[in-house]
């Protein structure tokens, strides 16, 4: 019988109380959550470890949110693989494309649809912080 794979997101920011919160979020989803930075760097550690969605940061406090989301979109090797958006203000995320949007702070179950959204199962008993 075959190991279901755990399902692997990764996430773009340094925004400390982003990560704290989506660390949480995806350990009680039972995700494997790995970060990464902006940049020349987030293309080979995508290759790496293979994410079936990437959580990006694009608010203001991060304002290379939207040049990584530009680049991830632009590569053959990432262009496929789902990206939603956090951003604090709706504004952020104007004319960005993405497969979905969470909006800070964000809540437990609103991370959750938004990570069944884009195609991964999270387990039915999966635990709310």
């Amino acid at each position: 019988m075959k190991t279901p794979r755990i399902p692997t997101l990764m996430l773009a920011s340094h925004d400390q109380q982003l990560v704290y919160l989506v660390e949480r979020y995806a350990s009680n989803c039972g995700c494997h959550l790995f970060l990464a930075g902006y940049g020349v760097n987030i293309i080979s550690a995508i290759t790496r470890n293979r994410p079936e969605a990437i959580l990006l940061d694009v608010s203001q406090a991060n304002p290379g949110g939207q040049t990584t989301l530009r680049e991830l979109k632009s590569q053959p090797k990432t262009r496929l693989i789902p990206v939603i958006l956090c951003a604090t203000s709706e504004m952020d995320w104007l004319d960005c494309e993405a497969e979905g949007r969470l909006l800070q702070p964000i809540l437990f179950g609103e991370f959750v649809i938004a990570v069944e959204e884009v195609g991964i199962q999270i387990p039915k008993n999966a635990k709310e912080v």
